[in-house]
């Protein structure tokens, strides 16, 4: 027998099922807004990546740009310092081959008295061999070879030292700074001294026509031909190799021309011009090659040297 559903149940289960009806419309609603809100999100998310990704490609340009310049700034590190290392080497150089004042008024002292500047010889004159004698005796001077005794007491006051020891130990210097080595040929050594002189000293007429001791020449760092063959020879003497100072005319030049001389037989590949005998002049016997001072050992044009005419030499 069935049993009725009192009233009140019957009210209750109907607002159960309202109730749960709601429920399940209530999630549809909600699951409905949740997806719209993931669809939205997603595409909040998709343009946020597209902008984040724009950003670190810009980056990345920013990167290599900013790379680029480190690179080029490097490079301009390890370029200065090149330029460091080589500037030590030359501020030791300049250094040593500073003259103080006492050391400038002893060379010009002794032109004074001695050499072509003293009264005698502006009143006479000096002859070829004389003034050739005068210019080789400063480039023996500064290989420690001579003095002017009555006037190196004057320096030794002032220095404790002997101008021409003074003299000596910077052609020394000058010939290691150069590369000249006791293992290499003598042509070699006559082409490192060369390239120095030629790196080093430029050419500079006189206002009144002096000669310049080789280390006065390398202080100056400048000078005329009659200096430049002064100090060439010097340094080659100090190398070893046996040289001389020449004074030459030219019927093509308006003026004389002054060039080293060295005892050598050849140049080796090089170009030379030589003497085979200057015994007449007072040098040793043997071959005699003409250098120019003022050119490289691969310059040393038989054209140029050829024009001129030997009228004096003396050993340095």
């Amino acid at each position: 027998m069935a049993v009725p559903i009192p009233p009140s149940r019957k009210l209750s289960w109907k607002i159960l099922s309202v109730a749960l009806a709601a429920f399940l419309i209530g999630s549809n609603i909600a699951w409905v807004y949740v997806k719209a809100t993931d669809n939205h999100d997603l595409s909040a998310v998709s343009g946020r990546l597209d902008q984040l990704q724009k950003d670190y490609g810009a980056q990345g340009e920013a990167l290599e740009t900013q790379q680029s310049a480190n690179s080029d700034l490097q490079k301009k590190y390890d370029d200065l310092l090149a330029d460091l290392s080589n500037l030590g080497p030359q501020y030791e150089l300049y250094q040593r081959l500073r003259i103080e004042s006492l050391a400038a008024d002893y060379y010009q002292t002794i032109r004074e008295n001695v050499g072509p500047q003293s009264a005698g010889w502006r009143q006479n004159g000096g002859t070829w061999a004389e003034l050739v004698s005068f210019c080789s005796e400063l480039a023996m001077h500064d290989e420690g070879k001579m003095s002017w005794k009555d006037y190196e007491a004057m320096y030794f006051d002032g220095y404790q030292t002997y101008s021409y020891d003074d003299a000596l130990a910077k052609l020394k210097f000058v010939n290691e700074y150069a590369g000249v080595s006791t293992s290499n040929t003598s042509v070699e050594n006559v082409a490192a001294i060369l390239q120095f002189i030629v790196g080093h000293v430029e050419y500079q007429r006189d206002m009144i026509d002096k000669f310049f001791a080789p280390v006065e020449t390398l202080f100056y760092r400048s000078g005329d031909c009659e200096d430049f063959s002064a100090l060439a020879a010097a340094l080659f003497e100090v190398a070893g190799i046996d040289s001389a100072i020449g004074f030459f005319s030219s019927t093509s030049e308006s003026s004389g021309h002054a060039m080293a001389l060295v005892h050598l037989d050849n140049l080796g590949a090089y170009n030379w011009t030589y003497y085979s005998d200057l015994t007449s002049f007072g040098l040793s016997s043997g071959t005699w090659i003409t250098i120019e001072p003022q050119s490289l050992i691969t310059d040393q044009s038989g054209s140029w040297i050829s024009q001129w005419v030997l009228e004096a030499a003396a050993e340095a």
